[in-house]
């Protein structure tokens, strides 16, 4: 018998391909596995995002999916962006997950809830390559529980 985790990745990653497989402003879209024992404070999750088309503006998202057995109402990130040239732009934000009573926000039933958080609206790349982005919890905890992934989207504008 299949473990249930194992059956809900799955499905996740099935509603992932078939959404991403739908979308004509996609320009990127990934997701990183969190390790079950919890996100190490000091991990950061890589996104490598090539850039063709710098002539489209583009809005920059953030996902994360939790657990209802997250101890948190919100998350701080720290992100980090590293242009193919010039300098790397760092900022610090916070999503929040759940409302003042408890109740869980996003998408999803049973134990898991999908969030996607608008980061940036019409951001301009001026220079085609690769552009890096990072990502880190800004928790005040060793090891964060309850965030089994965490993904990056970009895509166009209308």
């Amino acid at each position: 018998m299949m473990n249930r985790n194992i059956i809900y990745i799955l499905l996740f990653i099935e509603a992932v391909f078939f959404s991403v497989s739908c979308d004509r402003n996609l320009v990127y879209e990934r997701y990183a596995p969190i390790p079950e024992m919890g996100w190490p404070a000091d991990s950061i999750i890589c996104f490598n995002v090539n850039i063709s088309d710098t002539t489209q503006n583009n809005n920059l998202y953030f996902n994360i999916r939790n657990s209802i057995d997250y101890p948190y109402s919100n998350i701080w990130l720290f992100i980090s962006i590293t242009p193919p040239k010039g300098d790397i732009l760092t900022d610090t934000i916070e999503f929040t997950l759940a409302g003042p009573g408890g109740e869980w926000f996003g998408k999803g039933h049973g134990k898991f809830r999908d969030n996607q958080f608008i980061f940036r609206r019409n951001v301009y790349f001026p220079n085609p390559g690769q552009y890096k982005f990072q990502l880190q919890h800004g928790m005040r905890t060793k090891e964060l529980k309850g965030v089994s992934n965490v993904g990056i989207r970009v895509e166009k504008t209308d």
